[in-house]
């Protein structure tokens, strides 16, 4: 069950979707929590360079 500081996935997703361009503001949202944390990471290493 989901504690009541936890917003809906859907939410958080939208959210990190909105920043999607927003390197910084990814890593502060990682920061949050573990679900903020794998929503963030999608964006965040979306593209790697070697």
């Amino acid at each position: 069950a989901e504690s009541p500081l936890e917003l809906p996935t859907e939410l958080t997703d939208a959210i990190i979707d909105h920043l999607h361009d927003d390197k910084k503001a990814l890593f502060s949202c990682s920061l949050v929590s573990t679900q903020w944390l794998e929503s963030s990471r999608i964006h965040l290493f979306h593209s790697v360079i070697v």
